[in-house]
């Protein structure tokens, strides 16, 4: 994307110092995958993006400028999971999505030639698993069925996820991403638009929401990032800034952003993590308290917040642009600590908000982000750093702390957004968060 010229954050040498000490101890930490395995709660986590190694690999190639090591390390990260991956696997959370997600990123950052087998056959599964998902939806479609299911457009295991992926992929040059991206394109162009009765098309039964998502019996039309229309759009709105789109694209685009700015919640400017159908039919939020993350990166106005900008800026309406960096600009009006953030880590914590902070200030310039993202990187360091741990930053599980590397869920994560914070060479470690 192309970004205004922005002065970097005004960090003290001291804080800068600090956080490269800490970024260098958590890497240092991860050089050892085997170690790692040895230690992880199940086996799954080996291959998860979210938790487990092609994370860890993201960060250890981010890093290899100042330690020539880690790339070495970051090529043991990526064959490790490639020598166990589980099945079935989804998205690019798990199994070879996560690996060619990370293989990708950490190529784009370091040149390993190491690298380079992992790109042509990972891209080859997401391209097919792309086609399996549209053809999904597709049948659903003709059987008359309304929606889309989140694992078939969300990030994490759906569309959204895979196409932001595959448009890195066919920007980097590799010719078998092309097919899969524009069918991922169609489908996601085909969902988000209004109804007759001025429903959006990614509203769902209740019956077809997962049970843990508590489905209001009208059914959920989500919002958020990971599982909402925001990674659609966000998707969408990449393609179109990359100069890549397909017929009815940039509309599409148009009407998500609109709908998403017309659903913001009045009292907060928040958003709430979903809207039911009841309240689409009166037209208005249900009365009540608001429920559900309000400021993190997967359903809250970090997420929400730089993806309107990205929709802004891919439309040239920066009326859009406008709504979404004053989105992440409110939480500059509270302290870190009153943010509603669970923990240190990217998914639903703090290191997601310090990212969408630092994306949306290279975008805007905009100097309430610059004082919020300094304010996020002290508060995590200071607050949440646990060097007697094993990895430094735990994840916050509800009551729980639990000790994963990966990305989403991961002391690499956290360590990412610190370092990107700081650095003065931006890098594309964020793409499978859709913030760029």
């Amino acid at each position: 994307m192309r970004q205004v010229p922005v002065p970097p954050l005004a960090y003290a040498p001291a804080a800068v110092e600090a956080i490269s000490t800490i970024t260098l101890d958590i890497a240092e930490r991860l050089t050892d995958p085997t170690r790692i395995l040895r230690t992880a709660p199940h086996a799954s986590l080996e291959t998860s993006l979210f938790q487990g190694l092609p994370g860890a690999a993201i960060l250890l190639a981010r890093l290899t400028d100042q330690r020539a090591a880690f790339a070495d390390a970051a090529h043991a990260h990526l064959q490790t999971a490639q020598t166990a991956l589980p099945a079935p696997a989804a998205g690019i959370s798990a199994g070879p999505g996560a690996v060619i997600t990370a293989a990708l990123i950490a190529h784009s950052m370091n040149a390993d030639p190491r690298l380079t087998p992992f790109l042509k056959p990972g891209v080859q599964w997401l391209t097919a698993h792309a086609h399996h998902l549209t053809g999904q939806q597709t049948a659903r479609r003709a059987a008359g069925h309304p929606g889309a299911r989140w694992e078939t457009y969300d990030a994490v295991l759906g569309l959204a996820g895979i196409g932001r992926v595959l448009l890195l992929a066919h920007q980097t040059g590799i010719p078998t991403a092309e097919a899969g991206l524009t069918a991922a394109l169609r489908s996601l162009t085909d969902l988000l638009h209004i109804d007759d009765r001025g429903w959006p098309g990614w509203w769902l039964p209740a019956v077809d929401h997962r049970p843990l998502s508590k489905p209001h019996p009208s059914g959920l039309a989500t919002t958020g990032v990971a599982h909402g229309v925001a990674g659609p759009l966000a998707f969408l709105s990449a393609a179109l800034i990359a100069g890549i789109g397909v017929a009815g694209q940039e509309d599409a685009v148009r009407t998500a952003a609109q709908w998403l700015t017309d659903w913001r919640r009045p009292d907060d400017q928040s958003w709430p993590w979903r809207v039911t159908g009841d309240e689409l039919t009166q037209g208005k939020h249900a009365p009540g308290l608001r429920s559900g993350p309000r400021d993190v990166w997967c359903y809250g106005a970090a997420g929400l917040g730089r993806t309107l900008q990205m929709a802004g800026s891919a439309l040239h309406q920066p009326d859009i642009t406008r709504v979404g960096t004053n989105a992440i600009a409110t939480l500059a009006t509270m302290a870190p600590e009153q943010w509603q953030a669970a923990g240190p880590t990217v998914c639903h914590g703090l290191a997601g908000i310090l990212q969408a902070m630092v994306q949306a200030h290279r975008h805007s310039a905009d100097p309430r982000l610059a004082a919020a993202a300094t304010a996020a990187a002290a508060h995590i360091t200071e607050r949440h750093w646990r060097p007697h741990t094993p990895y430094g930053f735990p994840h916050h599980d509800g009551a729980s702390h639990r000790h994963h590397v990966g990305l989403h869920e991961g002391a690499a994560g956290v360590a990412l957004a610190l370092t990107e914070s700081t650095h003065p060479t931006p890098s594309n470690w964020d793409i499978p968060l859709l913030l760029q």
